[in-house]
């Protein structure tokens, strides 16, 4: 079969589109097939954390080790600042800002959105921050829809 056409700079360094044959990836040492039709090329990461792109090749004890809870006080802070004035004058009890996490790692700040408004709603809050994550590493949509155990704090 004739190679991928490449996403990028025209010099074959951006990510492939992948062909039908192109889109497994591996995760958790099985071979699954990928839902994103751009893949980084495949090189042999095995043993390293760090894929030949620089994105993250992941797994759950790097993802523990290298990974911590989003910060409770710097969280709380930037969603204010980000619903500030949301939904004002538009007559709704309910206002949604929109955003876009681009390396979102293994989606520390979406999960402390959806945690912040669940306690939110108990108080009568009704803002809310639709959030998009988006990250990078090789193999993230491995952990898609999963918890995943991060970093101990103190």
């Amino acid at each position: 079969p004739a190679p991928s056409p490449s996403v990028g700079d025209g010099a074959g360094s951006g990510a492939s589109v992948a062909g039908e044959e192109d889109m497994m990836i591996t995760c958790d040492g099985v071979a699954r097939r990928s839902q994103c039709p751009l893949l980084p090329p495949v090189h042999n990461t095995k043993g390293h954390q760090i894929s030949a792109h620089g994105g993250w090749f992941y797994t759950r004890q790097s993802i523990k080790s290298h990974h911590a809870r989003f910060d409770d006080s710097f969280g709380v802070d930037l969603y204010k600042f980000l619903t500030a004035g949301a939904g004002k004058g538009s007559g709704s009890s309910t206002a949604t800002t929109a955003m876009y996490d681009i390396g979102a790692g293994v989606g520390q700040w979406s999960s402390f959105v959806t945690e912040h408004e669940r306690q939110q709603q108990t108080v009568g809050n009704n803002h809310r921050i639709d959030v998009a994550s988006f990250d990078g590493g090789y193999n993230i949509e491995c952990f898609r829809g999963q918890t995943v155990e991060l970093q101990k704090s103190g």
